[in-house]
């Protein structure tokens, strides 16, 4: 596989959009792919797990399949996250048909309000990074990690838990030492 991939789709594009990126019916969209596709660069969609079940003519039109999962935002207690991201990766792998099927975001808060049963802290976001890494580098299993840096931005949209993501603080001090 070549090592560059384009991306299409994530929080900010709708499954309407997604659906017409892969009809065969011209759009802007659906050029730019094109492009990118016979110059031979592998092109996917980004999104939730369980979208690529319910769109599967967006996932056929895959090269590769790039699956955002969280367990938090389920609900499941820290202890069983890594076990349920593992579920979430292997529906995602069930539907792709072959296709790579790459974790392009995963993670675990450090503070903040619980969601149901997943309880933000610093030893919960510490354990599942590690947890997380051993697992993907155990089953060959390409994972980006969510996210880098703290962003204090995201507080409203995602709740008081939304910018505290990171492996290092807003400052750019490493959180986990």
């Amino acid at each position: 596989m070549s090592r560059a991939i384009v991306a299409v789709g994530g929080r900010f594009c709708t499954w309407t959009l997604a659906d017409a990126v892969a009809s065969p019916v011209s759009s802007s969209s659906t050029r730019i792919v094109m492009l990118y596709e016979s110059a031979g660069v592998p092109v996917g969609y980004v999104d939730a797990y369980y979208l690529f079940e319910r769109h599967p003519r967006v996932t056929a039109a895959c090269d590769v399949v790039l699956t955002n999962c969280y367990p938090f935002w389920e609900g499941c207690p820290r202890d069983q996250a890594v076990a349920y991201m593992q579920s979430m990766y292997q529906r995602t792998v069930a539907v792709a048909a072959g296709r790579k099927v790459i974790i392009s975001e995963t993670g675990w808060p450090h503070t903040g309000t619980a969601f149901h049963g997943a309880v933000p802290s610093v030893e919960g976001a510490m354990r599942y990074f590690i947890d997380t890494c051993r697992w993907a580098r155990q089953d060959g299993v390409d994972v980006f990690y969510f996210e880098a840096f703290d962003e204090a931005w995201k507080v409203g949209a995602e709740g008081d838990v939304g910018a505290y993501w990171g492996l290092w603080d807003r400052n750019g001090q490493p959180k986990y030492v």
